[in-house]
C-alpha cells in the first residue's frame, strides 16, 4: 500500500516547518526517490510498499509525543524532533529492490553504500541540511 498523500503532506509539512536551508531540496529529493514507495523492511516491520513512509512518520509521533509527554520541549527544538523522527531511516531510500522468491514478490536488499544504519542515515541528510551534534547521536544511535 502507497502511504497516502494526507501522510506524504504531513511528511513534507513537518520537513518545511523546520525552516533549515536545504530542506527544500531534501523534499524534492524524497519525492524523487522510492522513499514514498519503499518498505521499511524486507520481513518485519511495515515490510510493504510504502512502509518507510509510514514508518518514518509513526516514529516522530512518537517522539513528538515523548517530548511533550516529559515536557521536554524547552530542551529539545521541534525541528530537532522532526530531524530525527522522519530521518532516522533515511539509509533505506534506494535501498531494496524487489524480486520474485519462490515464486512470490519480495523485497531483498541492494545496499550500494554499505557504511552503517545511522551513518548512511547522517550521511543522506547532510547531503541536504546541516544536523546538529545531538541530532547526530540521537540518529548514530536510534
Amino acid at each position: 500500500m502507497i502511504p497516502s498523500d494526507k501522510t506524504r503532506r504531513r511528511i513534507e509539512e513537518l520537513w518545511l516547518a523546520t525552516g533549515r536551508k536545504g530542506i527544500d531540496e531534501l523534499v524534492e529529493f524524497l519525492r524523487t526517490s522510492d522513499f514514498y514507495q519503499a518498505p521499511c523492511s524486507t520481513k518485519h516491520h511495515l515490510a510493504r510498499t510504502g512502509g518507510l513512509a509510514e514508518h518514518s512518520l509513526n516514529v516522530y509521533g512518537v517522539l513528538d509525543a515523548k517530548v511533550r509527554g516529559y515536557r521536554l520541549e524547552g530542551l529539545i527544538p521541534h525541528d530537532s524532533v522532526v530531524v530525527c523522527g522522519l530521518g532516522h531511516d533515511l539509509c533505506k531510500v534506494s535501498y531494496y529492490k524487489e524480486e520474485i522468491k519462490d515464486g512470490q514478490p519480495a523485497y531483498v536488499v541492494c545496499n550500494a553504500l554499505p557504511i552503517g544504519h545511522g551513518e548512511k542515515s547522517l550521511s543522506v541528510l547532510q547531503d541536504f541540511i546541516r544536523v546538529t551534534e545531538a541530532e547526530k547521536m540521537a540518529i548514530r544511535w536510534h
